[in-house]
């Protein structure tokens, strides 16, 4: 799996018709909104509309999914002025030079026992107080004047997405404790062409953390196109954490590119597990299969999933059981759930044979969708690896 540096299309369109402003991520205005378009659609001049239509891009564009924010964008855009102001170069804690101050910041208390960062959560992490002005954080930072909308959000986004200190990021989806019968290994490949150091951060898959945040995942460096091990046992002494239940998902950061493999280990099979998928599976087996089909449902990002929504089909494209069912009310920030056959027989409504396809009914941003077959009671094999039909550009 090739590691992008940027995040996908955050781009936003909306839709003004009548009136009644709907947009396309699943939000509509609020009803005091529309109450007062209804109370003042007199006045809709050429000029009004005007206003309104500005109005609604101005909205629309605040909806917009961010593109992944880098620890080198928040140092340069704000971190960098702060040193060289003279307060955070040496004078007052906590020192924001470069080179220092990821190390000085993140998972790191504040003088009032608030961390100054704390990883996915900008509501709980003190410098993102400082900036905003909350009173209870004392004055205002900068000294010199608030910082733009533009660098405010610019740190908001990088605390959300996890305050990482590298500008590439990846994941292996499903590492096993070491009290699991299958036994998981995680190859971190090195692809770019300088040595470079790996970092990075567990989960529960109830989205929850296991130990600590960014931990380094070898000592030294590795060399291009070398490789970084890690089995279960190696996380759980890294991280400092007991065995923990459940496939948990690890994030790997660096500076360079990487990419990553995952095996998953059993009675002398060895079976790949880090394929996902973004809008479908396409191997959900019937109850007549010998193996258990299973689709799971994965956040990968820090902000909740609402109305997750899909259809099944079978092999001729028949809609099985109910159409846009609704699978999860809410998928908690990085949480991740399996849905079995059976549980996906009992939400569409109905039992099925042979293979079929569950599409989801809109894009969610951040959702990966993981397709495995629980093979004779004993390992997964992975069905989300597969290639897609692409416009014709010569022979094959």
């Amino acid at each position: 799996m090739r590691i992008p540096k940027k995040s996908a299309d955050g781009s936003v369109r909306f839709l003004l018709v009548a009136l009644n402003f709907e947009f396309n991520l699943g939000y509509s205005v609020g009803s005091d909104f529309c109450n007062f378009m209804e109370c003042y659609s007199s006045m809709l001049t050429s000029r009004y509309v005007a206003i309104f239509f500005a109005l609604g891009a101005l909205m629309a564009s605040s909806l917009a999914v961010s593109e992944t924010v880098t620890f080198d964008q928040v140092q340069s855009e704000i971190f960098d002025g702060c040193a060289s102001s003279g307060c955070h170069g040496g004078a007052q804690m906590p020192i924001l030079t470069a080179g220092q101050s990821y190390d000085n910041i993140v998972n790191v208390a504040s003088r009032t026992g608030v961390d100054y960062i704390t990883p996915g959560n900008p509501d709980l992490s003190y410098i993102m107080d400082k900036v905003l002005g909350i009173a209870s954080s004392g004055n205002r930072m900068p000294p010199s004047g608030p910082l733009s909308v533009a660098k405010t959000d610019l740190l908001r986004d990088w605390i959300q997405q996890g305050a990482t200190e590298g500008s590439y990021n990846g994941r292996s989806y499903h590492m096993t404790s070491d009290e699991s019968p299958n036994k998981s290994e995680t190859h971190i490949i090195n692809s770019s062409a300088v040595a470079q150091s790996f970092t990075g951060n567990l989960y529960h898959k109830s989205g929850s953390p296991l130990g600590g945040a960014n931990v380094a995942l070898h000592t030294g460096t590795i060399s291009s196109q070398g490789r970084v091990v890690l089995s279960a046992f190696d996380l759980q002494g890294l991280f400092k954490v007991p065995a923990w239940t459940g496939p948990a998902i690890l994030d790997i950061n660096s500076d360079m590119p990487f990419d990553v493999m995952s095996k998953l280990k059993r009675s002398g099979r060895v079976t790949n597990t880090n394929c996902v998928r973004s809008g479908n599976a396409q191997n959900v087996e019937g109850s007549t299969s010998p193996d258990i089909a299973y689709v799971r449902f994965i956040n990968d990002g820090f902000t909740p999933i609402a109305d997750i929504r899909g259809t099944l089909y079978d092999a001729d494209g028949n809609t099985i059981g109910q159409p846009d069912v609704q699978f999860f009310a809410e998928l908690g920030p990085r949480e991740a759930i399996f849905k079995s056959q059976g549980a996906i027989s009992n939400i569409i409504g109905e039992d099925w044979s042979g293979d079929a396809s569950l599409v989801l009914s809109a894009t969610y941003d951040n959702l990966r969708l993981m397709n495995l077959n629980f093979v004779n009671n004993e390992i997964f094999f992975n069905f989300s690896c597969y290639e897609s039909g692409t416009t014709a550009v010569g022979p094959l």
